[in-house]
Formats: C-alpha cells, structure tokens, sequence
C-alpha cells in the first residue's frame, strides 16, 4: 500500500465531530486470503477466492462534507468504482450523500461472492451497471441501468426506509428479460415489460403494484399488452 495521508485540527469547529479534517490519495494491491487473521470466517467466505486486489482511495473530508474523487475496487475479472460527496458521516440521523456514482462489472469473482443471496436465482454469465444515487437514510432515490446477457433493465424512483418497513415508489423497464435462465422455468422466452410499483414492504402489509408488460412469450405463444395491480 502506498499513500499520501493529512489530517489537521480546528480549534475554532462547532463541535468535536467538524474537528475531523482529512485527505487521502491511496493506492496499493492485497491479496485477501492473507487477511484471515484479522477478520471471522464469516466475512472471509465471501472474498477468500479473489486473487491479488487493487485497492484505490482517493478523497477528502472537511468540516462534516466528504468528497470521493475515487473508490474502486479490482480483482482479476471484476471491478467496482464509485465518486460521489457525503455529508456528516460520523451521525446516522445527518447522514446524506449527493450525486453518487457506482459502475461495476460483476464477473467470476463478484458473482462467486454473491451466490449466496439471490436464493435459487442463477446469475447472468455478464452483468455491469452503473447506479447513480442522491438522499439519507430514510429517502434513497435511484437512477440506473443493468445490461446483462439475460436482459437488460433500467429503474428509477425511490427506496423509503422507515422503522421495520421498506417503501417503494419504482418505474421499471426491461428489454430481452430471460427468465427461463435465471429460475430453470422451461417454456419461458424473453420479454419486454415497463412497470411501476409502489409498495410498503416488510412489517406492513400495505402493498400497492401496478405495472404494464408489453410482451411475453410463454410456450412459444407471444401475448402482448398485460395490465397488473395489486
């Protein structure tokens, strides 16, 4: 690892937390397995089988705004990269961040990492997206796109967490969805859809989906124009 790392005082700051001014411009490789000393098994499960890492940081904080000019992270055959600025990190209730940018390309690595969440969903051979995203902890809106050799899906809209529950207010669309692919549900083909969906998930069950399909193939038939809410 090599970096180049300044941190300074205020003695003038608001409070103790603003007294926290630092930059950073690092960069440097790690191979993940030599990390097992330090840290559970159930954490190194998920990275033990990437090879050596490259690991860049390059940013700021100063007087409760944080810059980041550059996030990324590479293995052999993956990558992910975010810039973006958040503000009052060090306070959950303050916590917002503005313009946030992800791009990632899922290959072997990311996509061995992930197997265990997505239950009996298989994963596309290639996935990248790039997600840009504004808000707090309790009003996330999103702007992205996914293209993968199963699909491709754009959304955009909100993610509402409060308390136990979850609040959606989604626009969703989708061209060359494989569904037959991702759960082995013979007779599938690819489709099209647009949707919206507004929801509250989790401890509520006050749930509200509508959306449109604009076509389908099941078993070789094409049926188009499908209307749904619940």
């Amino acid at each position: 690892m090599q970096a180049d790392f300044k941190g300074w005082y205020l003695p003038d700051a608001r409070n103790t937390l603003d007294q926290l001014n630092v930059e950073i411009n690092s960069r440097g490789h790690i191979y993940p397995a030599d990390l097992a000393y330090f840290f559970p098994e159930s954490m190194m499960m998920h990275v033990r089988h990437w090879d050596t890492t490259q690991i860049v940081l390059e940013g700021n904080y100063v007087k409760g705004l944080g810059v980041f000019k550059a996030l990324n992270l590479h293995t052999g055959n993956s990558q992910i990269e975010a810039s973006g600025s958040v503000n009052d990190i060090l306070t959950s209730e303050k916590l917002q961040w503005n313009n946030l940018v992800l791009d990632a390309d899922i290959g072997a690595d990311f996509k061995r990492t992930m197997t265990p969440f997505p239950g009996g969903i298989h994963l596309p051979p290639d996935i990248n997206f790039h997600v840009t995203s504004s808000g707090n902890l309790r009003n996330i809106a999103l702007d992205g796109k996914v293209n993968s050799t199963w699909g491709d899906v754009k959304l955009k809209g909100k993610v509402m967490p409060k308390g136990n529950n979850l609040g959606l207010d989604l626009e969703l669309t989708g061209e060359g969805i494989n569904p037959a692919a991702m759960m082995d549900v013979h007779g599938l083909a690819g489709f099209d859809l647009t949707s919206s969906a507004k929801a509250v998930l989790a401890a509520s069950r006050d749930v509200a989906i509508k959306g449109y399909v604009s076509s389908i193939s099941v078993l070789d038939h094409l049926i188009h124009d499908i209307t749904f809410q619940r």
